[in-house]
């Protein structure tokens, strides 16, 4: 006697695995992203971390880690990004506290300028 099953036993499997596998993963056991870098963040997540720099700036007035901690978001412009979002959050009509501590950062970075090279002389 032989059986002609054909291919619908496998993609039935297959569907069944792949159902028990989302199911597993989305509902049982999903992924948990714990210590994940700054610069991995979503956008909105990324202007928490922007607000909180900025108000922790706003508690202590220490420029270099306030830069450091924007460094850490690896973008090119750290003074536009904190200027628009504090744009964003006045035409939110959001805490006025929260966009004055960005915009004085951003003021304090901006002001802030290079070392000037110091001339050497020789003999």
């Amino acid at each position: 006697m032989s059986e002609r099953r054909g291919p619908w036993f496998l993609l039935t499997g297959l569907l069944i695995g792949l159902l028990a596998g989302l199911l597993y993963t989305w509902l049982i056991n999903p992924v948990r992203f714990v210590d994940t870098a700054p610069d991995l963040l979503r956008t909105e997540f990324k202007d928490q971390y922007r607000s909180m720099v900025a108000l922790a700036y706003q508690a202590n007035q220490d420029l270099g880690r306030a830069e450091g901690r924007l460094a850490q978001l690896k973008e090119t412009d750290s003074v536009s990004e904190l200027t628009s979002q504090a744009r964003r959050i006045r035409d939110a009509g959001g805490s006025e506290q929260e966009a004055l501590a960005l915009t004085n950062l951003a003021i304090a970075l901006s002001d802030q300028s290079p070392a000037s090279p110091t001339a050497t002389i020789s003999p």
